[in-house]
């Protein structure tokens, strides 16, 4: 969302019209989406974790004996491993 520059105050570089600072901080502000920053509200967005995957519980056509069930479940908690480290890393 673009705002006409002729609504926008200009500010003087003395200082002179400092009145129209607040007013042009809360366009530019409004202008990019940020005005929740100067009222006080701004909430941060929470990291959403990644999809962890589930663990294979029972024998079934695709684990036919408990050798492959274990094998199934040692790689997913490997992958579940991994995918908790790099949220760790990227929002902790």
């Amino acid at each position: 969302m673009a705002i006409d520059s002729s609504v926008v105050p200009k500010l003087a570089k003395d200082g002179a019209n400092s009145y129209q600072w607040e007013t042009a901080f809360k366009l530019y502000a409004q202008a990019h989406g940020y005005d929740s920053i100067l009222n006080g509200t701004w909430v941060r967005l929470l990291a959403m974790r990644g999809n962890l995957h589930n663990e294979p519980t029972t024998i079934s056509i695709a684990f036919p004996d408990q050798t492959v069930l274990r094998a199934a479940q040692e790689r997913v908690r490997k992958d579940n491993a991994t995918i908790e480290a790099q949220y760790v890393h990227n929002y902790q």
